[in-house]
């Protein structure tokens, strides 16, 4: 016997949640990181493979400072409430 947990989220983590630079296009790069995260965790990715997976959504959004250590910390916080706590 095979038994699949399927987890369907809904971020609405905010530009300041994910502390982009205040600069035109912030909201949007908010809502489209939120949208890949909430994509690749309805996917059925694990955690590390969500890791993987949000570096080069984060890496097209860098000039809002979305792979800095900020960006990076709110994506761990994001993956803990996730997945819970390593």
């Amino acid at each position: 016997m095979r038994v699949i947990k399927a987890i369907t989220i809904t971020i609405d983590a905010s530009a300041d949640d994910w502390d982009l630079y205040d600069k035109p296009g912030r909201y949007e790069a908010a809502i489209a990181l939120n949208e890949h995260f909430e994509k690749l965790v309805n996917r059925g990715c694990t955690r590390d493979e969500m890791e993987k997976g949000m570096f080069p959504k984060m890496e097209e959004y860098s000039e809002f400072g979305a792979i800095d250590t900020e960006g990076i910390s709110f994506l761990k916080l994001l993956l803990d409430k996730t997945f819970g706590k390593r």
